[in-house]
């Protein structure tokens, strides 16, 4: 068998227009997954979110943004983690993408018996100048990583 990512993973690339791979959320900064009841756990990898981000600082080193990430299942919250952006661009568009490692949930799902919808948050407390456009999601399953590999 082949190593499945185990550890976090986030990039900040410029672009316009998140990828048909993710699902589209409604929300701009929440991000919601199901789990469907009779998924498979041991398919399960992780979880891949992308947030389109618009910087208004000027100049772009006015504020290097510090952005939140926040998990929320079963009425609980819990900071994912912390990450100061490099300057970007004012005006432009910016995806800013991140993997979580199932790894790091494991426990919690299981002593919750197993979680149907997770919530993700994306927040920005630093200024104002940092705007979240839209936002959307996917599960990561061993098929995805699979599929990847064999695209590279």
């Amino acid at each position: 068998g082949r190593c499945l990512p185990t550890t976090r993973f986030d990039m900040l690339i410029p672009g316009d227009e998140i990828p048909s791979w993710f699902v589209p959320q409604r929300s701009v900064s929440w991000a919601k997954v199901h789990i469907p009841n009779n998924f498979p756990q041991d398919e399960l990898v992780g979880f891949a979110l992308c947030f389109l981000l618009v910087s208004y600082a000027v100049p772009p080193e006015l504020c290097n943004h510090e952005i939140d990430c926040y998990l929320i299942a079963s009425n609980d919250k819990k900071l994912i983690t912390t990450r100061r952006l490099p300057p970007m661009d004012p005006c432009y568009p910016h995806l800013y993408i991140l993997y979580l490692s199932i790894e790091q949930f494991r426990d919690k799902i299981h002593e919750d018996d197993y979680w149907s919808d997770i919530e993700f948050a994306l927040k920005c407390y630093c200024c104002h100048s940092l705007q979240i456009v839209r936002s959307g999601c996917r599960l990561v399953c061993k098929q995805d990583v699979e599929v990847f590999r064999d695209h590279i």
